[in-house]
Parts: structure tokens; sequence; C-alpha cells
């Protein structure tokens, strides 16, 4: 009777060893499946001595946290995208093995919450999601770099001392810039460019930091810049998922509570002091449209603007990273620079790696469960019963 059943059980078990082979191999091996977007690209140019730039971009994780009253399947769904978002994390880090990492802003769900839930969520993202230690042993490596998101320290109407000094305890500062041969990575807390702003401390400060990234360009004129921030540069609608848009608190200071994009002033200036008008070199990295979105800027001198180019050799590329998040298909950004010596100057490719939405990430791994526990034992028997 117990062979009867168990060669009954037969196809069905191999047949789930076989799906949870297969889908384990995809998963951990499908930066292999997308080879042109997910391996670096080697612009034209030599090396020369300059190091490689190979940085890996995530774009707005928005981890979830949970309450006393959260039912146990939102909290089983918040557990598993941690490992859904660390998964993509570190398939990525092993095969591409980075030089720089950069996640851009919204790395929390919520502005709101208390300081305690800050905490656990911040444990989470450096213990469930993503681990340094995974890159910062790997040949050339540089820094990791976390942008502010509105979801971290809130719009210009909501941007508080208490929610700048939490995040920069635990992910860094929101405003500084690192130098390195022939370029410089600039994190720059754009949410305070725009306003009314609640504090107004915080867009003297930002300005102040980007007329300081513009002296040190007029110091080093050749030296490329990336910009790291979360909400990308004024563009007009229909070039991007998200048009324009600003609200406004109803109060008496009309504090400024949500944008798509910068205003076109504030992207002008902007973009004068950290690329300046003649020569711009270098990349810009933003987040907040989850949809992802390519265009460039240069400037119009008959106008005396910054306008969304055409692909103008002279023009700096903006690159809105495709959110990381499952619904939107687990995306890593990749930025290459490599230094062209005819040039005398970094030249940038970028390219975007899609993973999958979470639910195959989870079938993979109920299907994996079940092979173990049953199927798996279901073959043994079969073959050594």
């Amino acid at each position: 009777m117990i062979a009867l059943q168990l060669h009954l059980l037969r196809w069905p078990a191999y047949l789930t060893l076989a799906a949870a082979l297969l889908l384990n191999l995809y998963i951990y091996n499908y930066p292999f499946q997308h080879r042109e977007e997910c391996m670096w690209r080697d612009t034209k140019g030599a090396d020369s001595g300059h190091e490689k730039i190979n940085l890996l971009a995530f774009g707005d994780p928005q981890i979830r946290g949970a309450s006393n009253t959260t039912n146990w399947r939102t909290r089983l769904d918040i557990f598993g995208n941690d490992h859904f978002l660390g998964h993509i994390y570190r398939v990525m880090a092993k095969h591409t093995k980075p030089t720089q990492v950069a996640v851009m802003g919204d790395l929390l769900s919520s502005q709101w919450i208390k300081d305690d839930e800050f905490e656990r969520r911040a444990d989470r993202y450096f213990g469930r999601i993503f681990d340094e230690n995974l890159v910062k042993n790997n040949p050339g490596y540089v820094m990791w770099y976390n942008v502010a998101g509105n979801h971290d320290i809130g719009y210009g109407g909501e941007m508080t001392r208490e929610r700048i000094d939490r995040f920069e305890n635990r992910f860094g500062k929101v405003n500084y810039y690192v130098s390195r041969n022939g370029y410089r990575v600039v994190v720059l807390n754009n949410l305070a460019l725009d306003g009314p702003v609640y504090e107004q401390q915080f867009q003297n400060d930002c300005w102040m930091f980007v007329d300081m990234v513009r002296q040190a360009r007029e110091q080093e004129p050749h030296v490329s810049t990336i910009l790291l921030t979360h909400v990308p540069l004024y563009k007009p609608a229909g070039i991007c998922t998200d048009g324009p848009m600003f609200k406004y608190y109803d109060n008496s200071y009309k504090w400024l509570r949500s944008q798509n994009h910068l205003s076109e002033d504030a992207t002008n200036r902007l973009l004068d002091g950290i690329f300046g008008r003649e020569d711009p070199r270098g990349v810009i990295l933003a987040g907040h449209d989850h949809e992802g979105c390519v265009s460039s800027y240069s400037f119009d001198p008959e106008h005396g603007n910054w306008t969304v180019a055409g692909g103008e050799d002279n023009a700096v590329a903006e690159y809105t990273v495709r959110s990381m998040m499952g619904e939107f298909g687990g995306n890593t950004g990749l930025l290459s620079g490599r230094w062209n010596e005819t040039e005398g100057k970094y030249n940038f490719a970028y390219s975007l790696c899609p993973f999958v939405v979470q639910h195959l990430w989870w079938a993979t791994k109920v299907v994996t469960i079940i092979a173990t526990i049953v199927a798996l034992p279901v073959a043994v028997a079969i073959h050594f019963g």
C-alpha cells in the first residue's frame, strides 16, 4: 500500500524538485538572463590610471513597519519584503562587484514614524537588506551613499531638525561630497531647495552647500560630477511618467507638502552651481519617480536657461532610477564611468537591471519549502526505500 502511494507521488515529487531547482537557479542568477542591462558598460576611452566607476543605484526601497495591532499576514509580508529587497542587493553585489553603492532616498516608508520605530527600521535596513560588508572589500571600493528622501526627512514643509538629526545619526549626512581622481560624488538633499520650507535654515544650508560645490568645480574645472539626489529636476509634462506637480499645506505659511520635480528656477540654479554653463561634466542620479526616467539637460545661451536636451554632446544626463520595490520589478541601476584620455574626462553609461515582481520570489520560497519537506523525502524513499 505504501509502495503504491509512493508510486503515485513519484511524478509530483519530481516536478516539485525540478521547479524548485529551476526557480532558484533563476532568482540567484537573473543578471545572466539580462546581460546587457545587468553588467557594467565599458564606455569609449581608456582608463589610463584613473579608477573605474561601477556604481549600483537602488531606488526607493520604502521599508515598511508594523505596530502592535498589525496582523500576522502583514507582518509576514513585511518580513518577506525585507528579504526580497535584500536578495536583489546581495545577488547584484555578488555578480557585479561594485566600487560604489547608492540608495536614492525613501529608505523608509514614512517620515511621520516615531523615533523608536525609525530605529527599528534602520536596524532592518542594515541587518536584513543592505549589508555593506558584502561590497566594502571589493577591489577599488570607495563608499556607500544613503540619499535622504521625502519619506525619510519630509518635504520642505515637513523637514525638522529632529528628522534630519535622526537620519544623519543612522544613515550619514544629507549634504556632502567626496573628491576622487578626475571626479567627485555630490550627495544633495534637494528637498529643501524649493519652498516655502518649515525651517528656513535647511534651505539656506542646501544652497550654501551648492555654492561650496560650485567653488570646488571652478577650482578643478576638469573634474566630472556625479550628483546623487532624490527629487528629479524640472521637465515639462510628457517626458516622464510624473509631470510637474506642487502641493502646499492649507495654512497661513503655505508650506511645501509635495512635489514631483524641482521647480524650474531651482533646477536652473542647481545646474549652474553643480555643473556650470560652459563644458558641464558629469551625470545625475535621482529617485522619487518610481517608474524611472531618462532625460538630459543642456544650457540654452539664447534664452539664458537650461532645457531638457535631445542628446547633445555637452548635455548632463539625468537617470531617475526605477524603484526596487516588488510591484515595479525589483530594479537596480548600474552607472559605469570610464576615463577618456582623448577627451580628458569621464564618460558615463547607465543601464537598468530588472528582477521580477515579488510574487515569483515568494513562489520560489514556497516551492523550495515544499520540495525540501515533502518532495525530497518522497524521492529518497522511492529510490532507497
